[in-house]
């Protein structure tokens, strides 16, 4: 059974963003991860960073009906919401186009980076499986700060300092 949650702004709690998981807590952990990309939810969340979640309906029957609802909702009471789509199954993305995809994204991903990035999640899941939920969320903390300064380095075209800053710390090795 799948929930539909939001996502709102840490400091006026602000709905800002409608989705749809089996786990929101998961889900939301997912968006942290993937802040690299490039829509208006993951510009407000490398800005803001961790948002509120709130759990608008949980274990939804018809999951599509009730997000594409719940949207509609929020744009009719004026929320600004960060949305692209209108919910349900939208946007479509076809299985070739994202296996085309993956192969561009992994080329133009840095190395060094990937490592740290890799680390770290190993980590949360170490720390995960001892129960130790501190430092599990400091390993996500720790991956949402990466990537917010990887976004700034990637602007200020000074990503290869920021590697070089990584293998001198011992974070990533050559």
């Amino acid at each position: 059974m799948a929930s539909i949650y939001g996502l709102t702004d840490p400091e006026t709690g602000e709905l800002r963003y409608i989705g749809k998981a089996a786990d929101p807590e998961k889900r939301l952990r997912g968006h942290m991860r993937e802040m690299r990309r490039h829509t208006p939810l993951y510009c407000w969340l490398r800005k803001v960073g961790k948002p509120g979640l709130v759990i608008l309906e949980a274990d939804c029957g018809d999951w599509a009906e009730a997000e594409r609802r719940l949207i509609a909702g929020a744009r009719a009471r004026g929320d600004r919401l960060l949305n692209i789509a209108d919910g349900g199954d939208e946007p479509f993305c076809a299985p070739e186009v994202r296996a085309a995809n993956g192969p561009k994204v992994a080329a133009a991903r840095s190395k060094v980076l990937w490592q740290v990035y890799r680390k770290f999640g190993a980590n949360r899941k170490y720390f995960e499986g001892l129960g130790d939920t501190l430092r599990a969320r400091k390993m996500e903390d720790a991956t949402a700060m990466l990537k917010r300064v990887e976004h700034q380095a990637r602007k200020n075209g000074t990503i290869a300092a920021l590697e070089q800053r990584l293998i001198t710390s011992k974070l990533a090795y050559v």
